[in-house]
């Protein structure tokens, strides 16, 4: 069985904006993760290499875990990213544009080859073939499922809308897929920054649709989804209820377990 890990917020940042990656260092994070796919242009692929790595070795950030996104491996950037991922020792690297196990078990292997305890892989679920095959995508070793948002709606050709009605079925599906095989999964992030309200409403109705956290871009954004994605006052409540035989949840032991586990990670100084 694998390690309880929070993965309230699923922080991503930019290695070739200075201020940003110094800005992450000291936000409490579950997870950071550092973008060579879309937050570096085109141009500035080797060089954000050499940034990320350097930024490692000074200090480790206070996130819970590490992570690296990568360049699909169909680009000229992808197979050097995921040696380069596999040398540094983080803890996971996100694979983009993800659409069935081939490419999975590809990666996968990739990885070995480097080195011989490989970083986990998460996956990017961003297009509508991608969502339709996350159940054989789920099914193979890998840790989590991330929603790529903007590039799942514009494939869907759906319209960005408050409720993001648009998008359920899409979301439910991969809720879905990770909740079968075990895997984490983080919703997408908000697509207006500075939109806090809509933030913490976007990581209220993710958190009820099922996802375990959000991807966010900022410091304000790691102080919602981890308290959103925590569990409530309510939820401790109904858990010690149910483990102590009393009210209508005395029969979901192992669900009340799991959340009393990550309330004490949640809680632990």
């Amino acid at each position: 069985m694998s390690q309880l890990r929070l993965r309230r917020s699923f922080l991503y940042t930019a290695p070739t904006y200075p201020q940003v990656l110094g800005g992450a260092r000291a936000l409490p994070a579950d997870v950071m993760c550092l973008d060579l796919e879309d937050s570096t242009p085109p141009a500035a692929k080797a060089e954000a290499r050499g940034i990320i790595a350097s930024y490692l070795a000074e200090a480790r950030p206070k996130a819970r875990e590490i992570l690296v996104r990568v360049n699909a491996l169909d680009t000229e950037w992808g197979f050097e990213d995921l040696r380069f991922a596999a040398s540094l020792g983080v803890d996971g690297v996100l694979l983009p544009k993800v659409e069935g196990d081939a490419t999975v078990q590809q990666a996968l292997k990739l990885l070995a080859q480097h080195t011989e305890h490989p970083p986990a892989l998460w996956c990017l679920a961003e297009t509508p073939l991608g969502v339709l095959r996350v159940e054989q995508i789920a099914a193979c070793g890998i840790a989590g499922l991330v929603v790529g948002g903007a590039d799942l709606a514009e494939g869907l050709g759906a319209r960005h809308t408050p409720s993001r009605l648009p998008l359920w079925h899409a979301l439910s599906q991969i809720v879905l897929a990770g909740r079968a095989f075990g895997r984490c999964v983080i919703d997408a992030m908000h697509p207006d920054f500075n939109d806090i309200p809509g933030l913490e409403a976007a990581c209220i109705q993710a958190a009820e649709l099922g996802f375990d956290g959000k991807s966010v871009f900022s410091a304000e954004g790691v102080a919602l989804a981890n308290r959103i994605f925590a569990p409530s006052e309510a939820d401790v409540a109904k858990a010690r209820d149910a483990v102590a035989g009393k009210g209508p949840y005395a029969g979901h032991i192992a669900h009340a377990k799991h959340v009393l586990a990550l309330h004490a990670l949640a809680t632990a100084p």
